[in-house]
């Protein structure tokens, strides 16, 4: 998938959850009831809050840092990982198709 369909593809989303949010705050006018956003994000203190169908989900800052230190150690071994698989494939490629090197 290229870059500007990735960025088309989340523009709409985008769209489509900012219609259902206002929709729903206009069912909510109606109704005088209060149900939650569709899609909601938003910062408290030290946390990000999301809201999604109603419902609310905190994530602590901190453990989002420490899943992205995570995912960082995790892409650095992948990442070593496939580098010493291309050497490894480039000396056969080398060996078989080029022995005269």
């Amino acid at each position: 998938m290229r870059f500007s369909q990735a960025i088309m593809i989340i523009g709409v989303f985008l769209l489509v959850a900012l219609g259902l949010n206002i929709s729903n705050q206009s069912i909510n006018e109606l109704t005088l009831e209060e149900q939650g956003a569709i899609f909601a994000l938003g910062l408290e203190k030290s946390a990000i809050v999301a809201e999604v169908f109603g419902q609310s989900y905190v994530c602590d800052r901190d453990r989002l840092y420490d899943l992205q230190r995570g995912v960082t150690r995790q892409v650095s071994s992948s990442r070593c990982q496939a580098e010493a698989y291309l050497r490894d494939f480039s000396r056969v490629f080398n060996a078989v198709f080029r022995p005269d090197v």
